[in-house]
């Protein structure tokens, strides 16, 4: 799990990198898509379903993150479009920002928190996700990665999808 942990978000950037540049769209359109389609997918369904809004067809999902990740692939900007603690940090992590912390159902368990977070726990578990990651030396979302490939077990890993 810690291999996979610190492979996740660089396979993650290479897969939105790889996707951009195939479909000639900035990262930010393709992370921006990823991000608003991943709430309660698998990371093949969401690669799976982000490619196939860059062609223009239709995906599965959430009515509300199709509809939010189709603005994105129309241009509006997802600085504009994703709202929410944790979508916004897994849209800056995909990017590459090592200080985003993505605080999600398998996250919520391996830190003990048992219900949706209001905001101000999310930014609370957030910062003790950091600071655990800068004692051990780490950037918070490999850290972040770490645990999460724990928790989750099976390892949904980009790498594998491949």
């Amino acid at each position: 799990m810690l291999t996979e942990g610190w492979r996740w978000y660089p396979d993650a950037r290479a897969t939105v990198l790889g996707l951009a540049s195939i479909y000639k769209r900035p990262p930010s359109t393709v992370a921006g898509i990823m991000a608003a389609l991943s709430q309660r997918r698998q990371w093949r369904a969401n690669v799976r379903d982000t490619e196939t809004m860059l062609r223009g067809g239709p995906v599965g999902g959430l009515v509300q993150a199709r509809a939010k990740a189709a603005q994105i692939a129309d241009g509006r900007p997802p600085d504009l479009v994703l709202r929410g603690p944790k979508i916004r940090a897994f849209y800056r992590a995909l990017l590459g920002d090592d200080e985003a912390v993505v605080i999600d159902t398998w996250m919520l368990r391996a830190l003990g928190h048992h219900e949706k977070p209001t905001p101000k726990q999310y930014k609370r578990l957030a910062q003790r996700v950091r600071r655990e990651a800068r004692r051990r030396g780490i950037p918070p979302a490999v850290w972040q990665a770490i645990v999460w490939c724990k928790a989750r077990g099976s390892g949904e890993w980009p790498g594998k999808h491949s």
